[in-house]
């Protein structure tokens, strides 16, 4: 079976973006786990898994299952007069990971998107805050 992390890679490969120039294209190999390589081209997605693991209970403390929080960051360029920026790539980033099956029947859940930017390193983050559940066995 796949992995949640193997399957966010495939989810995200397929992801579109507007380049500058060259058009739309897709996020393709772009997509890392923890960081990306030296000169990776942008934009490009890095994303943690997992972040956390919390015990989903009851409130008579009988357990229901397990939730794993994971982490998918955008990476974009910017340039001084925002020319690098495809607007559109978060709402697309989250479109492919929202509401997606994952290993088996659970399903990822966007919890939500932190933005920062760096004006000083011309640098657009999006953070990705998500939760997939599964259920505990015995």
């Amino acid at each position: 079976m796949a992995t949640v992390g193997a399957q966010i890679r495939v989810l995200l490969a397929a992801v579109t973006h507007t380049a500058n120039s060259a058009g739309t294209t897709t996020l393709g190999g772009r997509v890392y786990r923890h960081r990306a390589p030296e000169n990776t081209q942008w934009p490009y997605v890095t994303f943690r898994d997992p972040v956390t693991e919390t015990s989903v209970l009851r409130g008579d403390g009988v357990g229901l299952g397990q939730e794993r929080r994971l982490q998918v960051d955008l990476w974009q360029q910017l340039t001084p007069a925002l020319a690098g920026e495809d607007h559109g790539l978060p709402d697309r980033v989250r479109a492919a990971l929202d509401g997606r099956k994952v290993v088996g029947a659970h399903r990822l859940r966007v919890l939500q998107r932190v933005r920062v930017d760096d004006d000083d390193l011309q640098v657009l983050h999006d953070a990705f805050d998500i939760a997939v559940a599964r259920a505990v066995t015995a």
